[in-house]
């Protein structure tokens, strides 16, 4: 997994850009959920067992949430098929929908800011 931001200054502190938060289209869960994952090391890796034990959700909602993100174009998830019949997912999260190339939106003209990327396997 990893995680696109746009550039910030080093602090101790979450830096996140409103633009996540003041999403209408997401549920208060889901932009705790973002902003969670935002506060994370690049090299986070997602584990649904791991984000449960880290909250009072349950598995089902801290799927639903990363279910939002993903409809939503904060998350991506792509399948990757690896020897012997072995599937692993990689999870990229993204601070804003504008800074994934996979997701198709009306915004497309807009010009974002160049992104920090890191990438890791989800377990």
């Amino acid at each position: 997994m990893g995680i696109v931001r746009t550039p910030k200054q080093n602090t101790k502190f979450v830096q996140i850009e409103n633009s996540s938060l003041e999403d209408a289209t997401l549920s208060l869960r889901a932009k705790g959920l973002l902003s969670y994952l935002l506060s994370c090391p690049n090299n986070f890796n997602i584990i649904i067992n791991d984000l449960v034990k880290r909250s009072t959700d349950g598995k089902t909602s801290v799927r639903s949430a990363l279910k939002e993100l993903e409809n939503s174009g904060y998350l991506r998830r792509e399948r990757i098929n690896g020897d012997k019949g072995y599937i692993r997912w990689e999870q990229v999260v993204y601070e804003s929908p504008s800074l994934n190339p996979y997701w198709q939106n009306d915004c497309e003209g807009e010009q974002s800011p160049s992104p920090q990327v890191a990438t890791a396997e989800a377990l």
